[in-house]
């Protein structure tokens, strides 16, 4: 179902963008996975706060959205099928299992378009693609998105990309603990609500 909400520091904590996007949907682990990208505007204050984009770039989406709320539409429905494609394939290898040609399919045709928009541009002395500020248009987000999955996909440490344990959750994460134990996506939501539960569970046993 989709839901309305604000987006703020705490809802970023996978290490990494593209999962951070992936994140967007909540209760993965539930029948009934709540998605939060619940508008354009909803996906211009997740970009505010991935520290990825631009903040001149996102007023300007945000004004080309407001003026044409039909295309934005359609380009929030290109973000979530992208969204979920991703999802597939990272999930695919923290589960160790084939991943459907349906998402690769997905995934690549999104990249291969995002590719066709961008523009070479030199970044540190090297050769980088990029998309201009010149040809901005509301697709942009996304086509950022298709390329740095991409790259990332393909750089992830399999043995430390983790799924949230916790309920209701089912966020995806790169655990950077020493040990390489990390439960949940965050000890502050996630960790305190399942240390709670079993408190309340050894209570009922002592009652």
């Amino acid at each position: 179902r989709i839901a309305s909400h604000t987006f703020s520091p705490k809802d970023l904590v996978a290490g990494d963008t593209v999962l951070d996007f992936v994140n967007t949907v909540t209760a993965r682990d539930q029948p009934q996975p709540v998605d939060w990208l619940s508008s354009y505007a909803a996906v211009i204050d997740w970009a505010g706060h991935s520290g990825r984009f631009e903040r001149n770039t996102l007023r300007r989406l945000s004004l080309m959205a407001r003026k044409q709320p039909g295309l934005a539409e359609k380009a929030l429905d290109r973000a979530r099928r992208l969204r979920e494609a991703i999802h597939v394939v990272v999930s695919s290898r923290i589960d160790a299992r084939k991943t459907p040609k349906s998402a690769i399919d997905e995934l690549e045709g999104q990249w291969k378009e995002a590719c066709v928009a961008a523009r070479l541009g030199l970044r540190d002395g090297r050769l980088e693609p990029e998309h201009p500020a010149r040809s901005l248009h509301l697709d942009t987000l996304r086509y950022v998105l298709a390329m740095d999955a991409v790259d990332a996909i393909g750089e992830f440490d399999v043995a430390r990309l983790r799924r949230c344990q916790g309920s209701y959750c089912g966020w995806l994460f790169i655990d950077t603990s020493k040990a390489g134990r990390r439960c949940w996506c965050d000890m502050a939501t996630c960790g305190n609500a399942a240390k709670a539960r079993r408190h309340r569970g050894r209570g009922r046993v002592a009652d």
